[in-house]
């Protein structure tokens, strides 16, 4: 059931953003298209916080009983045009931990830093996991691509190994 719900809430996004065009023109200051779109995967709540080498990722406790993965992301050279962004997590044998996550994603969604860099916080994908105890320790590939129009712009992989240590609920 709560996979149907994720893929029906995935397809409405996809198509929202693909069936839709602003027609605004571009405002002033935008970058072009001279550098790729580069993104690089993070963590932190409010703030882009980046994740070193051997970096550990919290299970979060979601508000509904279940667990899931907080992400952030840092774009760099992005065009300030509508994007679509899709997460997933899997374990080191190629199967998936969970839920697929789609987000569509406008400029006004997103942190300025500079004029080459944002930020989007937020992003969450959903474990399908009884506990935490079953992913705890495990070492995990997430990935986040970034497409518009049906077509991948650009993409990023971190290998995180995933923790418990703090629990929410207190």
């Amino acid at each position: 059931m709560l996979s149907e719900i994720c893929r029906s809430g995935v397809a409405a996004a996809s198509l929202l953003v693909l069936g839709c065009d602003s027609g605004a023109p571009q405002e002033s200051g935008e970058t072009t298209a001279d550098e790729p779109l580069e993104l690089e995967l993070g963590a932190g709540r409010t703030e882009f916080v980046e994740l070193p080498e051997d970096a550990a990722l919290e299970i979060v406790s979601g508000p509904q009983g279940g667990w899931h993965l907080e992400l952030t992301l840092q774009l760099r050279d992005y065009d300030r045009q509508p994007l679509v962004l899709d997460y997933q997590a899997r374990d080191m044998n190629d199967q998936p931990l969970g839920f697929p996550a789609s987000y569509a994603v406008k400029v006004e969604q997103l942190v300025e830093l500079d004029d080459a860099r944002f930020v989007r916080v937020g992003d969450r994908v959903v474990l399908d996991v009884a506990s935490p105890e079953q992913l705890r320790g495990l070492e995990v590939q997430v990935t986040c691509s970034a497409s518009r129009d049906g077509q991948e712009l650009a993409s990023t992989q971190r290998t995180l190994r995933l923790v418990d240590e703090v629990d929410e609920l207190r």
